[in-house]
């Protein structure tokens, strides 16, 4: 028998954070065109834009793990598939794909860019890439609480 294949992750950053998305998951990587800004929305929703015909909310992974926001102006996505919805994460730099490696409780603290460490249920452990810490997201509760904070709104 053989072992069952390990993950694949896309692996990526936005401002000093790195995170870490299953790649089956991953739709494609694109570039945000213009962004139209939804009032009375959470800091979550960084607008909305157009990809291929499709309307996709912009989401800022930061106020979702309990971390301050970045001021970087929305360049890329990352349009993911979860259990039932598609929408897209707000990165910088695609670091890379690589299987993903053992995956740490959030309980230890490896954030070395800030005292504070990202924290919730949309985030599944740590591993690392490239040496450095990469957080692991769940998508699906990730869809799960964007869809909560939304209705919320």
């Amino acid at each position: 028998m053989r072992p069952a294949a390990a993950t694949r992750a896309c692996f990526f950053s936005v401002g000093a954070r790195r995170y870490a998305l299953d790649a089956s998951r991953l739709v494609r990587v694109a570039e945000v065109g213009e962004l139209t800004r939804v009032p009375r929305t959470g800091p979550e929703l960084l607008g909305l834009f157009a990809q291929r015909g499709q309307v996709m909310p912009l989401i800022d992974l930061h106020p979702i793990v309990g971390l301050e926001q970045d001021d970087l102006r929305p360049s890329l996505a990352a349009l993911v598939q979860a259990r039932t919805s598609t929408f897209a994460l707000n990165l910088e730099v695609v670091l890379g794909f690589a299987p993903l490696g053992k995956l740490e409780p959030l309980t230890v603290s490896v954030d070395t860019s800030s005292h504070v460490s990202p924290k919730g249920p949309c985030l599944r452990g740590h591993t690392t890439f490239e040496d450095k810490p990469a957080w692991v997201l769940n998508l699906d509760v990730l869809a799960d609480t964007l869809g909560e904070r939304l209705h919320a709104a």
